[in-house]
């Protein structure tokens, strides 16, 4: 059984190769939303397209075995999906750290 492990590892890398560029795409959007938010916090539909998107991105890097990134994701989807205004430096922190996670993996691998 221990030959299906390589197989295993080469089949997820081929995966995030073909999905890296969605991932990055997604954490770029979720950048823009922080930005216009801090602009203007009360757009309901930037915060709704936000926190779907957030909510992908904890799902594709929870199959990654990147815990600490769905963690952070979830993070910022329940600070887009709140009723109160976000964080606009916690969520900067948050969507950088993803950010640099995602590319720490990348070059990893």
């Amino acid at each position: 059984m221990s030959h299906m492990q390589p197989n295993l590892e080469s089949l997820l890398e081929q995966l995030w190769a073909k999905h890296l560029a969605s991932i990055t795409g997604r954490i770029s959007l979720l950048r823009q939303s922080q930005e216009q938010l801090s602009d203007c916090h009360s757009n309901p539909a930037l915060r709704n397209e936000a926190a779907a998107t957030a909510h992908k991105l904890a799902g594709v890097l929870g199959t990654f075995g990147l815990e600490e990134g769905t963690q952070l994701a979830l993070f910022i989807e329940q600070q887009m999906e709140s009723n109160e205004a976000p964080d606009p430096l916690e969520l900067k922190h948050a969507i950088e750290a993803l950010s640099q996670m995602v590319e720490t993996r990348s070059l990893s691998h």
